[in-house]
């Protein structure tokens, strides 16, 4: 989503209070000096509401519930869950939350039954971060 594509340099962009959701980025391209100011109580979320109505029972004990875009995580009140990954977000200040230099070694991908849309973060001390998406596992 592009926003502003009329407003000139050195533009202030006011929020209001209030929660505000997007279920897609939010660019401003083109612009220099720009200033986004919210008042206070403005919060900016990229999450999609779920009620309790938009669940349906598919077996006994397990519910689900149409998502109109593809989540990597979900909040259930204040509790944040992410996908599933290895290592455990354990540092905040490092790359990606944490990071171990086995994740694909065979001893821990023998066992996934299905790593298709999974990532693999690679990262290179001289180069940028590099990002694949599993698309499927070898028997072997």
């Amino acid at each position: 989503m592009t926003l502003f594509q009329d407003w000139h340099d050195n533009t202030e962009i006011r929020i209001p209070a209030g929660v505000h959701r997007f279920r897609e980025p939010v660019r401003i391209r083109g612009k220099k000096n720009i200033r986004i100011i919210g008042e206070d109580g403005a919060i900016l979320r990229g999450t999609v509401v779920l009620r309790r109505a938009d669940f349906e029972e598919i077996e006994p004990g397990l519910w689900a519930a149409p998502v109109p875009s593809a989540a990597d995580g979900f909040w259930i009140g204040e509790r944040a869950y992410e996908m599933a990954r290895y290592p455990k977000r354990t540092d905040p200040d490092a790359p990606f939350g944490g990071y171990a230099a086995d994740c694909v070694l065979p001893e821990k991908t023998k066992d996934w039954a299905d790593p298709a849309g999974g990532y693999i973060h690679a990262m290179h001390r001289d180069l940028e971060p590099l990002h694949f998406v599993r698309t499927a596992q070898k028997s072997n």
